[in-house]
């Protein structure tokens, strides 16, 4: 395998066919990450209002 394939083999591509930059999977990592604490807080949260103990 030459260097040429070997990158283009490295790369990752969106739906859309364009090149995923890595920063855009940073971002992407950090909304899910983000959502799914905030998920976790809301039903911790949403718990004590319901529970009267």
């Amino acid at each position: 395998m030459d260097a040429r394939n070997k990158a283009q083999s490295e790369r990752i591509l969106g739906e859309s066919g364009r090149e995923i930059e890595p920063w855009e999977i940073k971002a992407g990592k950090a909304v899910f990450y983000l959502t799914i604490a905030a998920g976790l807080w809301f039903f911790y949260w949403f718990n004590g209002i319901q529970c009267p103990c």
